[in-house]
């Protein structure tokens, strides 16, 4: 099986803080996995650079068989890698099932009715 997501050597500096050192881990296609640790030891980093929020200082993610390290997010997300954030506040006058629909509209091509609707683009 191949991986979907490689990432090999990965790193982040900010100044004199190395916040994630040489981090390699591959995902399988039709895989779940986690990432587990204390606080402080580089998740949100890790993650945040998987999705072009960061640029890494060293190392290369592989995403399908094509390199996204140091791309931009939206490109990123273009190729199916998505992120939600731990923020509970993000839209606070919404229900929890809006909540949730609103992060199913960028995964449809076929726009915010059709994806309610359950239709195809």
């Amino acid at each position: 099986m191949a991986d979907l997501i490689e990432v090999v050597g990965l790193r982040k500096r900010f100044g004199g803080l190395l916040a994630v050192n040489s981090v390699d881990f591959t995902i399988p296609q039709g895989t779940i996995v986690s990432l587990i640790g204390p606080n402080g030891a580089g998740k949100t980093t890790f993650f945040n650079m998987l999705t072009g929020v960061y640029k890494p200082t060293a190392g290369r993610i592989v995403f399908d068989g094509e390199d996204v390290t140091g791309k931009p997010p939206h490109a990123i997300t273009e190729r199916g890698v998505g992120r939600t954030f731990q923020n509970i506040r993000l839209f606070q006058n919404m229900t929890a099932s809006r909540t949730s629909w609103s992060g199913c509209t960028r995964a449809s091509r076929a726009g915010s009715c059709a994806a309610s609707c359950a239709l195809r683009a």
